[in-house]
């Protein structure tokens, strides 16, 4: 009786002990990495499109890997996905004359390695004093990890407007990566 126990434990254990090779053999994990970068949106005297060149973003994506998930580096990235891309006024109160409906479209850029390459953008129909628009993401993955991994790394953005404004409007650029590391 002993011996049949024995025999039949035996593939079991063996079997337990692979599943567990194939675990730790399989470790994933997620970060994520948010950015804030300012800029100033200067007075707009004309409707034609104007570019904000050189914004500086802190995005590293070596750095956030090395701090969030210790274990991992670049080489272990999966994918990235971007989340969240956000214009905001760097302000709580939003000036009727000089806000974010005053202008019609807006564009983000991402430029390294001497690659540029389009993050989002969005078309403001609204005539309601806003201080944020979301910009319908459109940057694939590959591109989005060719610029996250290359340094020195900025923003452009280019804009147009409906009207005219008088103000320096501070703004903001929100960003949210999610980025999937797997061993």
């Amino acid at each position: 009786m002993k011996n049949k126990i024995l025999f039949i434990s035996l593939p079991i254990l063996v079997l337990l002990y692979m599943s567990c090779n194939k675990i730790s053999e399989s470790i994933e994990r997620d970060i994520i990495i948010n950015d804030t970068s300012f800029f100033d949106i200067q007075p707009l005297d004309t409707v034609a499109p104007v570019t904000i060149p050189n914004i500086i973003t802190g995005a590293d994506l070596e750095t956030e890997i090395r701090e969030q998930a210790k274990s991992f580096t670049s080489g272990n990235i999966r994918s990235i996905k971007l989340n969240n891309l956000i214009i905001a006024l760097n302000t709580t109160k939003i000036d009727t004359g000089n806000n974010l409906a005053n202008l019609r479209a807006i564009k983000l850029s991402i430029n390294s390695g001497g690659k540029t390459t389009t993050m989002g953008s969005t078309t403001i129909t609204t005539k309601a004093a806003t201080g944020n628009l979301a910009l319908t993401v459109g940057i694939s993955a590959d591109s989005l990890r060719y610029h996250l991994a290359n340094t020195p790394k900025t923003y452009s953005i280019t804009l147009k407007a409906k009207k005219k404004t008088d103000t320096i409007m501070n703004a903001v650029v929100l960003t949210r990566y999610v980025v999937s590391l797997a061993k």
